[in-house]
């Protein structure tokens, strides 16, 4: 007789306290018993010992009952299912008797076992909350910028590689890009519900009791739009599904001498007894956390446990955990290349992101630990975006080649092979990336993913294969220590490289006029690679440069969040009650802003009063490039907000009315850039102009008359 074993359902996790489990007997011996029917000369006896060797003053009891708790024989079976009412380490046996003898087998042949740990459902909870924690958190906000950033690289790659596709190929892409506009369309409503400006995200973590299977929810705080005297639980989980996602509120309690802290704490624990019972979760609980400080300074620190319960749903509990997985599907993807906890490769910690695409570096965030999940997976986006040549940030060269009739371009090449030190490895490495007269930013790949680099680039097929595979090598060459940003202004941390030779000419830039030379120094153990231009260079052919850069606010952390920034081509304004202005001028001359400096409040219309209004902003943003000698040639980015809203307007005033045509209705369009254009007597050449049903993608030239140029 071979040694039997005995296996769960639930595999070796720990159960919880009332869920049924079912027990199976393998390796037993089978025979042809005397009636010539298959079967075993043995007979199989279930017990149970509660409380097996647990130290915890509970004194071991056991059981060996005729029927198991479905009902079933615990005699002459090999099937037995346990509902567990005790808390503790049990032990699940299983001894054979000889049907010949009616004796118990005395050896190993006849006697298996199995030690089941059963908790409670909050112990359970818990201890899935803990490792949530360890966890960023996604913001829904973010997630919609991803997944236009996301149709916006599909679109893009489908026009590129238009004569490379299938019609089949086509038709996927244009069902995905579908898709995803239909899913950021379906967030942007429903966000529409809540105060924008008060998003705070917590953790919340469901157990699905039947299965024992765990699965992260996604929730945020904020309080319904023009509403101040609650809060407001919102589920967002799966809006495709609706039980999945839902807003679950709770009031202010009446004041009565509490702070403000111990008030939204109380309308925070109203909302989870209204999310208890009216969420339509499977059989289970959820357990949720938050700790955080509101706008008006109050803070909320809560914890609970909810209990779920519906048993309408029409498919099983397994598809139900599907559709909790689908509905953070895009995040998901795109933090593979990221590296996140969904891949293991911390991409982010070795690598700079500080390129013409970049809405944020990631080094620079990164190297002043202020490290953000969710900023990291838009920034690794665009620098995909950048190397497959397509996007709104960068790369507008690579379209504007194509619209003159190139077959394939890409903004970053694959160029030069450098031998590089980094800490105490040798690293040879590719460079894939932009090189200027004063500077470059790219990557460096290792050379033993070059080739998979190359297949990537010659892909064809759905454009979404090639964008999932350039994530997946991104993830990979990071977790073997072999990705790297690179560029000439944030320090990296390779310590020694040929750099100059990133500055020979290659067949992918023009001869560098006055190039560069180079000099570093270490700092904490990390190099900082400072361009030093060997004469002064003058500003560039229209580009006033006054006696002294604009003056913006001062930092003043009561004020303002990190990163505060503002460099030569960079600034990056953000208030803590919401405000913003963030504008970034690429080395194409090309600027992209994102504004949000005036809200819609319970008294009418509220300037920030520390960045004032969008004219002073913009009158700045043109001084100040203007001052570090960077012409503004062209202007690109998402139409959002109230940008669209008037575009959209427009059009719906006028359905005859092209995407060209409606761009001019932008309200920093009308406000701004025009203006600015018309002051400094250029022609506004649109380059791009699309209208994705819910926010606008464009591209536009200003160049100079025939006869000034």
């Amino acid at each position: 007789m071979s040694e039997p074993k005995i296996h769960s359902g639930f595999g070796m996790k720990t159960v919880a306290q009332g869920v049924a489990v079912d027990y199976a007997l393998s390796g037993y011996t089978v025979t042809r018993l005397a009636d010539g029917t298959e079967g075993s000369q043995y007979a199989w006896r279930w017990f149970i010992t509660y409380h097996y060797l647990d130290d915890d003053g509970i004194e071991s009891e056991s059981w060996a009952g005729k029927k198991d708790d479905a009902g079933r024989s615990a005699v002459n079976t090999v099937h037995f299912t346990k509902k567990w009412p005790k808390v503790g380490r049990h032990l699940v046996q299983c001894a054979a008797k000889n049907r010949a003898t009616n004796e118990f087998v005395s050896d190993g042949t006849g006697y298996a076992k199995f030690e089941q740990q059963v908790a409670t459902l909050d112990a359970i909870l818990e201890r899935q909350m803990t490792e949530a924690r360890r966890q960023k958190l996604p913001n829904p906000h973010a997630e919609l910028v991803m997944l236009w950033k996301w149709a916006s690289i599909l679109h893009d790659l489908g026009k590129q590689h238009a004569d490379r596709m299938s019609a089949a190929d086509k038709a996927q892409n244009a069902k995905r890009i579908a898709e995803l506009e239909r899913n950021a369309e379906k967030l942007k409503a429903f966000l529409a519900q809540f105060n924008e400006n008060a998003i705070y995200p917590f953790h919340a973590v469901y157990l699905a009791k039947e299965s024992m299977e765990e699965m992260p929810l996604r929730v945020f705080l904020t309080q319904p739009r023009n509403k101040t005297d609650r809060v407001v639980i919102v589920d967002w989980t799966n809006l495709d599904e609706p039980k999945l996602h839902g807003s679950y509120e709770g009031k202010f309690p009446a004041w009565k001498g509490r702070t403000a802290s111990e008030v939204a704490t109380e309308a925070l624990k109203a909302a989870a007894k209204d999310w208890e019972s009216d969420n339509r979760y499977w059989p289970g609980g959820i357990r949720y956390s938050i700790d955080q400080v509101l706008g008006n300074g109050a803070r909320i620190a809560a914890e609970g446990t909810i209990r779920t319960g519906d048993t309408s749903w029409t498919e099983d509990l397994e598809g139900v955990l599907k559709k909790i997985a689908m509905g953070a599907a895009v995040i998901a993807l795109v933090l593979t290349g990221v590296g996140s906890v969904y891949a293991g490769a911390m991409i982010v910690t070795s690598m700079v992101a500080g390129t013409t695409a970049s809405v944020l570096s990631i080094h620079h965030r990164h190297s002043k630990g202020q490290g953000d999940f969710i900023d990291d997976a838009i920034d690794v986006l665009d620098v995909v975006a950048n190397v497959l040549g397509v996007g709104y940030r960068a790369g507008k060269a690579a379209q504007r080649a194509l619209a003159a009739g190139a077959s394939e371009t890409v903004a970053w090449k694959a160029g030069r092979t450098l031998r590089l030190k980094i800490s105490d490895k040798v690293l040879d490495a590719m460079f894939i990336g932009e090189v200027w007269a004063d500077g470059f930013a790219g990557l460096l790949l290792g050379v033993k993913y070059t080739k998979r680099y190359f297949d990537i680039m010659n892909m064809t097929g759905p454009p979404e294969r090639r964008a999932e595979a350039l994530l997946q090598l991104f993830a990979e060459a990071a977790a073997q220590g072999v990705l790297h940003g690179v560029n000439n202004k944030v320090a990296s941390n390779i310590e020694r490289g040929d750099w100059n030779r990133l500055l020979e000419r290659t067949d992918t830039h023009d001869t560098l006029v006055d190039p560069p030379g180079f000099r570093g120094h270490t700092d904490d153990g990390k190099k900082q690679v400072t361009v030093v231009n060997k004469q002064q260079r003058q500003p560039p052919g229209g580009a006033r440069k006054p006696n002294g850069p604009p003056k913006w606010p001062h930092f003043d952390d009561k004020v303002f969040i990190q990163p505060y920034k503002i460099t030569d081509r960079e600034i990056e304004l953000r208030t803590k009650n919401g405000f913003y202005f963030v504008a970034q001028i690429d080395h194409n001359g090309y600027v992209t802003v994102d504004i949000h400096t005036r809200r819609h409040g319970p008294n009418g219309d509220e300037q920030s009063p520390q960045l004032g209004t969008g004219r002073e902003n913009f009158d700045r943003m043109f001084e100040h490039f203007a001052h570090y000698g960077h012409e503004v040639k062209g202007w690109h980015g998402i139409m959002m907000r109230d940008n669209y809203e008037a575009i959209a307007k427009a059009k719906r005033k006028n359905p005859e009315m092209q995407d060209d045509d409606a761009l001019w209705e932008s309200i920093t369009g009308k406000k701004f850039w025009m203006p600015w254009a018309r002051k400094n007597r250029r022609n506004i050449i649109v380059e791009d102009a699309k209208d994705r049903n819910s926010w606008f993608t464009f591209s536009v030239r200003f160049e100079q008359p025939a006869a000034s140029q």
